[in-house]
């Protein structure tokens, strides 16, 4: 993984975090290493992980890893683990950001947040994948990007 690689720097919101080497695509970068908790929490920060679990801040680099409109990353998560992955070759000096509907299955009425990225594709407004556009989802789907408690009617429920 890429963790000795990724470094956090000072963006105009804050925090990001950036790479000083190139990520081939498809590579595993680092892995979110938050504690686990069950159930859906207010006031707490965190990474949704499955229909059941998700992965509290964990003070490391990976808590500054920034939400993007258009990403070039994405979370690969397996059981109770989740891991960065790029989408597509990663410049060095370029911020590893990915996009934080992807993991999510909160509705507007329980989690939201704005959107600062300026990508051109910036919708303003963030929540769970069900509030993305018909085709926004079918990309991110073709794309490979969005976990199997989301895209799977088998695993809703859990």
């Amino acid at each position: 993984m890429y963790n000795s690689y990724l470094k956090i720097k000072k963006v105009n919101t804050g925090k990001g975090v950036f790479t000083e080497v190139d990520i081939p695509s498809q590579s595993p970068i680092l892995e979110i290493s938050g504690d686990l908790f069950t159930g859906w929490a207010d006031n707490v920060d965190y990474l949704q992980i499955n229909n059941k679990n998700y992965k509290k801040l964990s003070g490391g680099i990976e808590d500054h890893i920034r939400h993007n409109c258009d990403p070039n990353c994405y979370v690969y998560a397996v059981g109770n683990r989740a891991i960065i992955y790029s989408l597509y070759v990663i410049k060095k000096g370029s911020e590893i950001t990915f996009d934080y509907s992807t993991t999510s299955t909160e509705r507007l009425d329980q989690w939201q947040m704005e959107c600062k990225c300026n990508s051109y594709k910036c919708r303003k407004l963030i929540s769970g994948f069900g509030t993305l556009s018909k085709e926004l989802q079918e990309e991110y789907r073709k794309k490979g990007i969005v976990p199997l408690y989301i895209t799977d009617n088998r695993f809703k429920g859990e």
